[in-house]
């Protein structure tokens, strides 16, 4: 084809096609049930499902994810669902395990199974069903690893981790182009949850400390959760932010700011109404 005969596309034209995905006017209409991946195996597991969702890149994503599932202190499970290309967990494993599923490497660090996608994605919807564990866990942490805009633009069972009843932690850098990234997410997700995410892990000093821009940057929702006591300041840490995720220990006050989000979350089902006997 003559490409001087084909007709120049503008930018109202690819604005209207970009408001017209976000609204899901271009999204597939077959049932769930037809699509690959599935979040059975995930709830079939019994304990606490945590997923993990940047609001941007670089944020500590990954990081937070890691240090939740290390600070659970029991085994679990820790799946990374970004594409390989862009896995923060790639090196953060102290013991490869090889293929051990179909889509998926396993690695083991401490009492934490790592898995992490083999095959190149191009989207959310060709993320392979989540990885059955081989033992008992008591928690499974997802680093869900897509931009949310990207992620609640087709159906998935990593979709479906973000708009259902488990709890939400959301991860977002404490500056102000940070903070805009945080009350978007809050504002895309409202229209899709019963209830606002249940916390934000926020990377940078702690509250009382941001500087007078950022805090006067907060968006509404961003405000309440705030109020409501659900933002955790995770520390920023110099060395991972050069390295990113290794084998080396996380610091510690690393760990016990992935702690203090635990303490937020709600109970696991198997938990709530127990009482001492």
């Amino acid at each position: 084809m003559d490409v001087s005969t084909q007709r120049q596309v503008t930018v109202a034209e690819l604005k209207r096609a970009w408001d017209a995905l976000q609204a899901g006017a271009y999204q597939d209409e077959q049932p769930y049930a037809a699509q690959p991946g599935t979040v059975e195996p995930l709830q079939a597991r019994g304990g606490r499902v945590i997923p993990v969702l940047g609001c941007g890149g670089g944020v500590g994503a990954s990081t937070t994810a890691l240090a939740l599932a290390l600070a659970i202190d029991a085994p679990c499970a820790l799946i990374d669902a970004a594409p390989a290309t862009a896995s923060g967990l790639a090196g953060a494993s102290t013991a490869e395990l090889g293929q051990r599923e179909a889509g998926w490497s396993q690695g083991t660090r401490a009492q934490v199974i790592i898995s992490r996608i083999i095959d190149t994605v191009a989207m959310p919807v060709e993320v392979p069903a989540p990885p059955a564990a081989d033992r008992d866990i008591d928690a499974t942490v997802i680093d869900l690893g897509w931009p949310p805009e990207i992620l609640m633009g087709q159906v998935s069972w990593l979709r479906d981790l973000v708009v259902g009843t488990d709890p939400l932690v959301l991860v977002a850098s404490a500056t102000l182009p940070g903070l805009r990234r945080l009350e978007s997410t809050l504002t895309l997700l409202a229209g899709h949850r019963d209830a606002e995410p249940t916390l934000a892990a926020v990377l940078g000093p702690r509250l009382p400390r941001w500087p007078k821009p950022v805090r006067r940057g907060m968006g509404p929702r961003s405000r309440r959760l705030e109020q409501e006591g659900r933002i955790v300041a995770l520390p920023c840490d110099r060395r991972l932010a050069v390295t990113g995720l290794d084998t080396a220990p996380l610091p510690p006050p690393l760990l016990a700011a992935a702690c203090a989000v635990l303490d937020l979350l709600p109970a696991p089902a198997s938990m709530k109404g127990s009482t001492a006997s």
